[in-house]
C-alpha cells in the first residue's frame, strides 16, 4: 500500500541517484539489503526519501524527505492489518487535513471514534438519511415528497452536529481519541 523511494544522499550531493523502491512494511532482513543496494556505507551513511506512492493521498502528503521509516513502517503494517472499510474511514477522516506519520498511526487505534455514511454525498443525502435510518422526527408518507431534505440538515448542523463530505461519504467525530 505504501511504496517510497530511498535514495543515497552522499551519491545525489555527487550529480548520481542511486535509489531504489521500497514497499512498506518491511522486515529488518529487507532493510539491511536494501541499505547495502543503495551503497549506505561509512562513506555514504544517510539516505532520503526521494518520492513515494500510495493508494491514500493524505499518506503522500505527510511523508518527507527525512520521515521516519520506523513510523512508517508501523502506519504500514497497521493499514495491513485493516479491513477494507476501515481503510475507507481511515482515507475519509484523513482526507481533508494534514496528520503527522505519528497522528495517522494514532488514528488507525481509534477508528472508533468517527463514523462514516458512504452513501451520504451531500446535505440532501444526510438530511434523508436522519429522516429515514435514524427515524429522528415523524410525518405522514402523504407529506414526506413535501419535505424538505436539505434545509432539514442545516438545522441538524446548527444544532452541533458536525462532519465533512469526502469522497468516501461523510465522515463525523463522535468521540475523543485515547
Amino acid at each position: 500500500m505504501i511504496k517510497i523511494y530511498i535514495a543515497n544522499l552522499g551519491k545525489y550531493n555527487e550529480g548520481c541517484m542511486v535509489g531504489e523502491w521500497f514497499e512498506l512494511p518491511y522486515s529488518g532482513e529487507e532493510w539491511d539489503k536494501l541499505l547495502k543496494d543503495i551503497d549506505i556505507n561509512k562513506k555514504y551513511e544517510e539516505f532520503f526519501i526521494a518520492d513515494v506512492d500510495c493508494e491514500i493521498s493524505s499518506i503522500s502528503k505527510s511523508i518527507s524527505e527525512y520521515s521516519n521509516i520506523t513510523e512508517l513502517n508501523e502506519l504500514a503494517e497497521r493499514l495491513e492489518s485493516l479491513e477494507k472499510w476501515e481503510v475507507d474511514k481511515f482515507s475519509a477522516i484523513t482526507e481533508s487535513e494534514h496528520y503527522s506519520i505519528e497522528d495517522l498511526v494514532n488514528i488507525t487505534y481509534n477508528l472508533d471514534c468517527w463514523e462514516l455514511y458512504p452513501d451520504v454525498k451531500d446535505d440532501e443525502d444526510l438530511g434523508e438519511y436522519f429522516f429515514y435510518e435514524l427515524q429522528a422526527i415523524e410525518i405522514s408518507d402523504k407529506v414526506v415528497g413535501y419535505f424538505n431534505f436539505e434545509r432539514y440538515c442545516s438545522d441538524i448542523h446548527l444544532n452541533s452536529w458536525s462532519g465533512s463530505y469526502t469522497t468516501y461519504g461523510y465522515i463525523c467525530q463522535v468521540s475523543n481519541m485515547r
